[in-house]
């Protein structure tokens, strides 16, 4: 990507101060110019200097920094997998190994991710019975690039260097904006590493005793962990300058997992033919969170600083949260001389996520179906290849909603202004804002049950 350098920037700004009738030399950032009228009376611009010096103290040293070149790099990705399969007349297997680099594009950034995979299936009693598996392994680890980082990039003056005199992160100075250094924005930001977890997979056990009739049961599981520290390193550049320094270490866990059991049965006889299925699932899902943040650590390395060794401010967070929900389900397919067709399914279904009072519910559904390109008055008609009129009725659930919004009809609050979304009710000034000397204690209402 082709940026302005210095000189192209500088002239830019000229540009833009003329154009808004201003002195182009009132500007803070360094810059001189040697301008005038031509002879026609339009804004002519003869040179441009620059200050050696950008700062009072003579140690940031004006330049000219290509700033997407000194922050990107050409991406390299890595690729390699591995497996190894073997088969009989009583089963299958599979399994492989993979492995993933991407060093991207912005610099210290990088991901990488190992996997492991895993299938079988066996025949225990010739085809009667059946069982097998699938399962997957993923271990990712990644250094995401700072929020909004290339826009900074794009917007930081060429005109500031990367270093100071000092060997030290140069940054705005003077009537430079307020960013810092994408550099060391880069550096500050190269241990903000996460490392990410899952397994999921599932096993099932496959029942066949005579012909037609089928029933088969799966356990599912699904599990994910993710870790990560945040640091804040001391900013030393320029008016941004702060010494502040913390870490914040977080943990998240999500697990699922689901259970059925279904079985089928298909018949025909003559011009008749249908199929049954009638089951049940269960589904649940735990998701948990924690974080623990402190700031004021006398050693400023990676290895050292944990929550636990910082003796400044110190603040601890954390949730967690889930759902279960059970269906008991049937369904019945008829179809006579593969014309007339009639579907019947039902299903009940109880979640967690409402009230007990109000958690189970049934939804029905049927079809019928004729299929008149199947009659004789129109098989003889050669330009139509398929009829089917079908009308069908049914009704359905819907759970997306909160997984506590049984809970959280009413919450305490205890601010003075309103927090945490819209309100329903009252709150109160419990600050004494209002020249009271009882402090009072209120609820609001957030939702609103229909």
């Amino acid at each position: 990507m082709e940026v302005l350098n210095a000189e192209e920037y500088g002239r830019a700004m000229w540009q833009a101060y003329v154009n808004g009738g201003q002195d182009p030399n009132t500007n803070a950032l360094g810059y001189r110019y040697d301008w005038g009228y031509d002879a026609n009376g339009y804004p002519q611009l003869n040179g441009i200097s620059m200050s050696r010096f950008l700062d009072s103290g003579n140690t940031v040293p004006s330049a000219d920094t290509d700033w997407f070149d000194e922050t990107t790099r050409t991406g390299v990705i890595q690729q390699y997998n591995v497996s190894v399969s073997n088969g009989s007349e009583k089963g299958t297997s599979f399994f492989s190994l993979g492995y993933y680099k991407n060093k991207g594009i912005i610099n210290e950034s990088d991901f990488e991710r190992f996997s492991a995979r895993m299938n079988s299936e066996y025949h225990l009693i010739d085809k009667i019975l059946t069982v097998g598996e699938h399962f997957t392994l993923n271990r990712t680890s990644e250094v995401q690039a700072p929020g909004g980082f290339l826009q900074n990039v794009l917007q930081f003056n060429p005109s500031l260097p990367v270093y100071d005199v000092n060997g030290e992160y140069a940054g705005p100075v003077g009537g430079y904006p307020d960013r810092e250094n994408p550099v060391a924005r880069l550096e500050r930001n190269s241990n903000n590493r996460y490392t990410y977890w899952r397994m999921f997979g599932d096993a099932y056990i496959n029942l066949n005793p005579f012909k037609g009739f089928n029933i088969r049961s799966t356990f599912g599981l699904d599990y994910s962990q993710k870790q990560q520290r945040i640091f804040t390193f001391p900013v030393t550049e320029g008016n941004v300058a702060n010494d502040k320094n913390a870490v914040e270490a977080k943990q998240e866990h999500w697990t699922k997992w689901m259970w059925n059991a279904i079985a089928t049965y298909n018949l025909e006889i003559g011009k008749h033919r249908g199929d049954a299925m009638v089951g049940i699932e269960l589904n649940r899902e735990d998701d948990s969170w924690f974080s623990g943040y402190k700031e004021e650590f006398t050693i400023l390395n990676t290895d050292f600083m944990w929550p636990d060794a910082g003796v400044g401010t110190a603040q601890a967070y954390g949730s967690g949260e889930g759902y279960s929900l059970v269906s008991f389900f049937g369904k019945l397919n008829y179809t006579y001389d593969d014309k007339y067709l009639a579907s019947l399914t039902i299903r009940r279904d109880g979640s967690s996520r409402f009230g007990k009072n109000n958690r189970y519910a049934t939804f029905p559904s049927v079809s019928l179906g004729w299929r008149l390109s199947r009659e004789n008055f129109l098989k003889d008609v050669s330009w139509l290849d398929d009829l089917k009129i079908r009308a069908s009725w049914g009704q359905t659930g819907n759970q997306e909603i909160s997984n506590i919004a049984r809970y959280t009809i009413y919450v305490p609050n205890y601010g003075v202004t309103e927090s945490g979304g819209q309100s329903y009710g009252t709150s109160y000034d419990i600050a004494g804002t209002n020249g009271g000397s009882i402090l009072q204690s209120g609820f609001k209402r957030n939702q609103i049950w229909k």
